[in-house]
């Protein structure tokens, strides 16, 4: 789906939406987001930024940081990428999720299936800033091991 920036009207950058499905707010500040995997310190996700229980937080991935705290230091290249959430200095930058992902179509988000699901599937209507059972997941909380 094409987004435009409500910090920069006329401009539809890539996106990255992290949701919380569950009961207790979920704390962001200090973690990191980055399209780098070698480099899991690259956006740093500012101190007090929450995920509410059951909300969604939608980062711009525009290489714009001074148009405010949701927009990120990296775009994300259309013809493959990663994005990686990595946790506080003060958790050793342990990964908690990333997704590495291929060619994109434009117009086309990828979420996860069933919602928190591994399975990422192609969606043309997606709803940022809104739970549903397709909406892309990725939980701050869930430790994986990174291949």
């Amino acid at each position: 789906m094409v987004l435009e920036d409500p910090d920069e009207p006329g401009e539809f950058p890539d996106w990255i939406e992290l949701c919380n499905y569950g009961s207790e707010p979920v704390d962001l500040g200090g973690k990191y987001l980055t399209d780098d995997l070698n480099d899991p310190r690259k956006f740093r996700i500012p101190d007090g930024l929450f995920i509410s229980a059951g909300g969604c937080v939608l980062f711009y991935a525009d290489n714009a940081p001074e148009r405010g705290p949701l927009h990120t230091n990296f775009k994300l290249d259309g013809l493959g990428d990663s994005i990686g959430l990595f946790d506080s200095d003060r958790m050793g930058n342990q990964p908690i999720d990333w997704r590495t992902f291929g060619w994109q179509t434009v117009g086309v988000s990828e979420r996860r299936y069933p919602a928190g699901g591994d399975i990422w599937i192609p969606c043309r209507t997606p709803t940022p800033g809104r739970l549903d059972v397709l909406a892309v997941y990725l939980p701050p909380m869930l430790k994986r091991t990174m291949n």
